[in-house]
């Protein structure tokens, strides 16, 4: 008869409180961990944080110079321009007077001329003289400047005296129609000098009445003075020929 076979049998040693102390060390270990990772990262996250408000307080800064500076621009740019045109207005007032003066200066060359011509007259024979007549157009409709110069050649200038009479003789429909100038300007045209007299004023002609010519007589009330008696047509005297 066979012994049965006997079971074998494993001893394993069993401690708890190692194990426990084994656990207890490694939650230790895996908190350490954790907490040192949340450091880490909170440092570098500040750090971070640190380093971009510092670039972005600099990046404002930056942006505020440049647009007080551009602003500083516009405001010299709109400056300089409204000097531009300040002196571009100034040049041009002062072309326009200088233009004016020119102009005068030119008038005032030729009366002198004029004048001169007058007091020292070389060609003129002795008596009265009609030195101009001068007929222009004035700022209303159909009304008229006239300029008329008498003057006097004498060895021994005395006074003389006299009355200027100015008829304008023209068309008022189909008839001939002749007009004193003297009631037409509202003033008489008498005188009374002893080198020259300059007549000047105004006149309109009524409508309808079409001027062709002037006639001009000139009667000294000064004994031993002749006359004079002179005719132009109305284009002459609107263009100074008369």
């Amino acid at each position: 008869m066979r012994r049965p076979a006997t079971r074998g049998y494993e001893l394993r040693s069993h401690n708890p409180v190692r194990k426990g102390v084994a656990l207890a060390l490694a939650l230790m270990l895996l908190c350490a961990a954790g907490v040192g990772l949340y450091w880490a990262g909170y440092r570098a996250s500040g750090t971070a944080s640190t380093h971009v408000r510092e670039e972005l307080s600099q990046l404002s800064s930056q942006v505020d110079y440049l647009q007080k500076r551009n602003q500083e621009l516009l405001d010299k740019n709109a400056q300089l321009g409204r000097a531009g045109e300040i002196d571009r207005e100034a040049m041009r007032r002062v072309q326009t007077m200088l233009n004016q003066m020119q102009g005068k200066l030119a008038d005032l060359t030729e009366e002198v001329s004029f004048y001169r011509s007058i007091v020292s007259p070389s060609k003129l024979k002795p008596g009265l003289h009609l030195q101009r007549f001068e007929v222009n157009a004035g700022a209303a409709k159909r009304e008229y400047r006239y300029h008329l110069v008498l003057t006097q050649a004498q060895d021994k200038h005395k006074v003389v005296k006299g009355r200027v009479d100015v008829q304008i003789v023209g068309r008022s429909g189909a008839q001939t129609k002749t007009l004193d100038m003297g009631k037409l300007a509202g003033n008489g045209l008498d005188f009374s000098f002893r080198y020259f007299h300059d007549f000047s004023g105004s006149f309109t002609l009524p409508e309808g009445f079409v001027p062709q010519r002037v006639e001009i007589k000139v009667t000294p009330f000064t004994r031993r003075v002749a006359g004079v008696t002179q005719t132009v047509t109305w284009k002459q005297a609107m263009t100074g020929e008369g």
